[in-house]
């Protein structure tokens, strides 16, 4: 279970996040939905700790950031060493993380075409991110988080990078996506918080919004255009 208690992040006098309780359960696929500059990385960041902020993040009722060995974190800033080869950055992730499966990794880096002997930094910026999603589900992680993770990637390799997502879970992750891709991921997110300005605004099943008939992408695109009429 991963609990968000009063979390907030200021910058002087500018309150950019302000997020009172919110629990998420095992099993569980949320998207986080915003505009640009809605607050999805800032809200990203304050659970990782990777910014000053108040309250906290709990993942089973300890802090997020004294657990990174159950964190997988996937960003379109990446996180991988750019000297190192596909192959090596695995050598170096199974050194870290006690669940790392190897084995999987190297599979995952054949599904999207990588040479696994050839430096990340020679790399393209869409080739460097399938890295980092090969890495980040294959660190048996519990709680999953991905901002953007879909950027960079060409429609053929987003439907692998989705495929590949639901292959990893074993159903007691937590899992964080935080896109604007929304037609790939629809039919995989359980639940949406929707951010504007720095607070959430909707928090919903994506099932109830089926069983209405509407699509996500056409209940995002209502709720934004309400928002630009106000």
């Amino acid at each position: 279970m991963l609990k968000l208690n009063e979390l907030k992040v200021k910058r002087r006098s500018a309150v950019l996040l302000s997020c009172d309780q919110i629990t998420m359960k095992a099993g569980e696929i949320v998207g986080i939905l915003g505009l640009n500059g809605a607050g999805k990385t800032t809200l990203i960041k304050a659970i990782l700790n990777l910014i000053q902020h108040e309250g906290s993040a709990d993942l089973d009722e300890w802090e997020v950031a004294k657990h990174y060995e159950k964190v997988a974190y996937i960003s379109e800033e990446y996180s991988f060493i750019p000297y190192f080869t596909p192959y090596q950055y695995g050598c170096y992730l199974l050194d870290y993380y006690p669940c790392f499966d190897f084995d999987t990794y190297q599979q995952r880096c054949s599904l999207f075409d990588l040479e696994m002997d050839k430096k990340i930094e020679r790399m393209s910026r869409g080739q460097q991110l399938k890295v980092e999603i090969a890495a980040g589900l294959s660190q048996r992680a519990q709680l999953i988080i991905m901002d953007e993770p879909f950027t960079n990637l060409d429609v053929v390799s987003k439907g692998i990078a989705v495929q590949m997502l639901i292959n990893s879970l074993e159903g007691n992750e937590i899992v964080l996506v935080a896109t604007h891709d929304l037609d790939e991921i629809e039919n995989v997110l359980d639940r949406c918080l929707i951010l504007d300005k720095g607070v959430i605004k909707d928090d919903f099943y994506v099932e109830e919004l089926h069983a209405k008939g509407a699509s996500l992408r056409d209940y995002f695109y209502d709720f934004t255009k309400q928002k630009s009429n106000l």
